[in-house]
């Protein structure tokens, strides 16, 4: 069976034949792929050479940017342990814990001030309503902190 190849094929003829769609195809031209000798006629050597020289640069950059990626994964692995060996990071875990009894700690002793301070009912009471509302605006920064992080970390 002789398929001998034609020297010219038309654009729908070299859509098929490199299962692309007009557009693509028509891109590949655009970008200096693929050569088009007039409208609607492709010499079929630019085809085939310039779409295997495409398919090789995509392929060469497509790894090398695998590559990058990976180089930069590694490296950043690297810093985290060695931050880690010299105790410049802690675990998400033991900060939360340690944040939590400091701020337990500073809670007690704060509620027990006013009656440090003055036997009077009512002055205690004041104390009581200032030391209450800077509790609530200390946790009002920590909420909204913690929320801008989550959203810093799900980006």
């Amino acid at each position: 069976m002789d398929r001998s190849i034609p020297d010219v094929l038309s654009t729908a003829a070299v859509s098929g034949l490199l299962m692309l769609t007009r557009q693509r195809l028509y891109q590949l031209e655009a970008e200096g792929q693929i050569k088009r000798s007039a409208p609607d006629v492709w010499r079929t050597e630019d085809v085939v050479q310039g779409y295997i020289r495409f398919l090789r640069d995509h392929s060469r950059v497509n790894r090398s940017a695998s590559d990058n990626r990976l180089r930069e994964a590694r490296a950043i692995e690297v810093e985290v342990r060695t931050a880690e060996r010299l105790g410049k990071f802690v675990a998400v875990e033991e900060f939360d814990a340690m944040i939590d009894l400091i701020v337990g700690v500073f809670r007690t002793e704060l509620s027990g001030l006013p009656a440090r301070i003055t036997r009077d009912l009512a002055l205690r009471r004041s104390i009581e309503r200032e030391i209450h509302g800077l509790l609530e605006r200390v946790a009002d920064t920590a909420e909204a902190n913690a929320a801008r992080l989550d959203r810093a970390r799900s980006a």
